[in-house]
């Protein structure tokens, strides 16, 4: 039987790895990391926002599989990018105060954008429209972040802990352009103790981009792709329905702009 091509490099050379989307050295980090069992949810929808399914199902904490990565890419510039942004997450994670330059913004980018990619490969097959197989192949050959803006937040502690979840998936209109029939945007939410992540990307080659504003400005620090210094944490604590308003949010059609 022929071997499935890693969905990074291409090459069916390598046997196809599982990958853990939750890396296992956050279970020594997070408060409750194995602790009881938490939902993630993942919501489809039209192009003119009706949902056409919202799913939500149990999974143990810091513990979710997929399958994708050859052995190569992940036990080598996969494991370099988890590596790099360890000891920048790591102090985050349990709540401890820092300032993140351009270089730890970056690397925290870059980490939450190969969260992203191996969280969509865990939807099913027919359910990983947003992210088309090119920004993968992209990812591995410059860790391009093309046409994605990400910021961090944190969290109270309530709700789904020791990690929370949301992935949407946009239809976005531009001026002059066909109404998509397939989704070309998407904003994924994702939480590890204290720490949130918020994508928001598009497979368009330049624009949109997203005002998050004034109501939402106090709880999400921009981290890609601005790189101006920042302190963590932000101001702004998101209670335990905040990740998901975020990402609901975000996903309104008055949001991004051209």
């Amino acid at each position: 039987m022929a071997r499935r091509a890693c969905v990074f490099c291409g090459s069916k050379e390598n046997k196809i790895s599982k990958e853990d989307v939750w890396p296992l050295w956050l279970r020594k980090v997070v408060e409750g990391g194995e602790g009881e069992m938490f939902e993630r949810a993942r919501i489809h929808t039209t192009a003119q926002g009706e949902t056409v399914s919202h799913l939500r199902w149990p999974e143990a904490p810091i513990d979710w599989q997929v399958s994708g990565p050859c052995e190569s890419c992940n036990n080598g510039w996969m494991s370099q990018i988890e590596n790099e942004a360890k000891p920048i997450l790591a102090p985050m994670v349990q709540h401890q105060e820092q300032t993140l330059g351009p270089i730890e913004q970056e690397t925290l980018a870059r980490w939450a954008t190969l969260r992203v990619l191996m969280g969509q490969h865990g939807h099913p097959k027919e359910k990983r429209n947003a992210i088309p197989e090119e920004r993968y192949h992209r990812f591995f050959e410059a860790r391009e972040m093309p046409n994605c803006q990400i910021w961090i937040a944190r969290r109270n502690g309530e709700g789904a802990w020791p990690t929370d979840y949301h992935h949407r998936e946009l239809f976005i209109e531009l001026v002059g352009a066909p109404e998509p029939t397939a989704p070309n945007a998407y904003v994924t939410a994702f939480a590890v103790g204290h720490v949130a992540f918020i994508c928001w990307g598009s497979q368009f080659k330049k624009g949109p981009t997203v005002d998050v504003g004034d109501n939402m400005r106090p709880f999400l620090l921009p981290i890609w792709p601005d790189i101006l210094p920042v302190r963590w944490p932000p101001d702004g604590v998101l209670g335990p329905n905040g990740l998901e308003a975020v990402a609901r949010n975000l996903s309104s059609p008055r949001s991004p702009r051209t």
